[in-house]
């Protein structure tokens, strides 16, 4: 009524095309069997388990059998006989879907880190296209949202973190706009309370995934995050169920990140502050199924995985929070809380690096996902560089033995010192710095160390910009 609704049928960036000509574009990107059938169970078995974008895979593989049908019936083939279903942006969206799905397997998949990063991005395109086709930025779908997250994860792994980052922010307004951030989507009168029911778990599901991504990017570039909702999340009387799986934990935790990005707290408010978040992580994973809590009850690899995916994003969350406690701004609060929060930044660190190398021992997924390696690197500088840890023999341990795991990617030992975006199997161009930053940093320390007799009054001068002003230790926004 007010005007605020988009009139546009067709995407206003591209040159209109007739509808016959929207079919012919349509065909020149889809998605064949013998690609499906490559990529998507990558996709499955790598990715989805450790980052559930899509809302209902069961419901997305019972339509991409659909497709598959569709493609062996010969729907999908003739340039001349449009199919007015494929054609619908419900499909169109979802055909887009099934791409960015494929391009996402592709980066776990055996072929070399050239023809990984070749073969994904030419899936992004062709899946960017069916969304233009769908006209996803004037008539937003669901399908087109899940894309469009799934986009985003691919180009992280790709080393593009601030393009993704970019991305989600036109995804979240695109989310806001079919209401997924509220708990009251509006729904047609003549939808039956069941139909409304699965609606709004699959939007409420979207909208957690897109608060996923958010907080990750959030955590890792040190801004604000964007995906606020009008719904808001008190943890002040938070009651968790019991038995909490994989996901569902990693959702609060995501939603707890939220919460502290949003907050800006100095001096000793912001330990007292720090103390309470701790006890929150703390509730999250006491209400978390037994195998995630402990790893002796997992009963078989998934749930082993699933264990140190959660170790490493908790831990990881825990040195965030513990952050104002390892700088100069905090050195003369000499109170218990203080104490408390170095101890367990210095555990957290530990946690966190040894669940990086124990992941790495089961599978590729560490190596091959941003996030992992990004938080994994940044642990390795700031414990390098924080006065607590860097000539601790625990670890200095870990950081040599993750150091190899990197450079043992690599064809020789010290691979990382002549690595290049090039040639290198898992690392963008600013981790590969940080890796060789982070290496000099630990050999000086360790050849220290040695020279002094473990004197852990020996200090290390810090990399160039290694403290900001405040002497706080850096935020990972300064080792992107």
């Amino acid at each position: 009524m007010l005007g605020l609704q988009n009139t546009y049928r067709d995407y206003p960036f591209m040159k209109v095309k007739s509808s016959q000509g929207r079919w012919a574009s349509l065909l020149e990107i889809l998605p064949q069997k013998e690609e499906v059938l490559k990529y998507f169970h990558l996709y499955r078995a790598f990715v989805f388990p450790f980052n559930p974008i899509l809302a209902d895979v069961n419901d997305f593989e019972l339509e991409l059998r659909l497709y598959l049908k569709s493609l062996d019936t010969g729907e999908l083939s003739d340039p001349l006989k449009e199919s007015h279903r494929w054609t619908d942006d419900k499909y169109l969206g979802q055909i887009g879907l099934i791409l960015a799905t494929m391009a996402s397997g592709v980066q776990f998949s055996d072929l070399s880190h050239v023809s990984r990063a070749h073969i994904s991005r030419d899936l992004i395109r062709r899946a960017f296209q069916s969304l233009r086709l769908a006209n996803y930025l004037c008539r937003p779908t669901v399908q087109a949202i899940q894309a469009l997250l799934v986009i985003g994860n691919v180009l992280q792994n790709n080393g593009q973190s601030d393009a993704s980052s970019a991305l989600l922010g036109c995804t979240i307004r695109l989310g806001q706009a079919l209401r997924l951030d509220t708990d009251d989507s509006s729904l047609s009168s003549s939808t039956s309370s069941s139909d409304s029911n699965t609606v709004r778990t699959t939007n409420r599901k979207i909208w957690l995934s897109i608060v996923w991504q958010d907080s990750l990017l959030s955590l890792c570039h040190g801004r604000l995050p964007a995906a606020l909702s009008r719904s808001g999340y008190s943890f002040k009387s938070l009651l968790l169920p019991k038995s909490l799986s994989f996901t569902e934990s990693m959702h609060h935790i995501c939603q707890l990140a939220m919460a502290i990005l949003e907050r800006h707290e100095t001096g000793r408010s912001q330990i007292a502050l720090s103390m309470q978040w701790l006890t929150i992580v703390d509730r999250i994973r006491d209400s978390a199924q037994l195998h995630l809590r402990n790893q002796d009850q997992c009963e078989n690899l998934q749930e082993c995985l699933h264990f140190l995916a959660f170790r490493l994003n908790t831990s990881f969350l825990e040195t965030v929070i513990c952050r104002p406690a390892l700088g100069k701004a905090c050195r003369d609060t000499n109170t218990s809380e203080y104490e408390r929060a170095r101890m367990r930044a210095k555990e957290s660190f530990a946690n966190a690096l040894q669940a990086f190398l124990e992941f790495h021992t089961l599978s590729i997924v560490p190596l091959r996902t941003w996030s992992t390696i990004h938080t994994t690197l940044s642990s390795i500088l700031l414990t390098s560089i924080w006065e607590e840890t860097k000539n601790d023999s625990m670890i200095l341990d870990l950081q040599k033995r993750t150091i190899h795991v990197f450079e043992s990617v690599g064809s020789s030992p010290g691979a990382a010192d002549n690595t290049t975006v090039d040639d290198s199997q898992w690392l963008s161009e600013p981790h590969i710095q940080l890796l060789k930053t982070v290496k000099n940093v630990v050999r000086q320390n360790a050849a220290r160390n040695l020279a002094s007799g473990d004197d852990q009054n020996e200090t290390v001068n810090p990399p160039t910009g290694s403290e900001d002003e405040s002497g706080i230790l850096p935020t990972t926004e300064i080792v992107e």
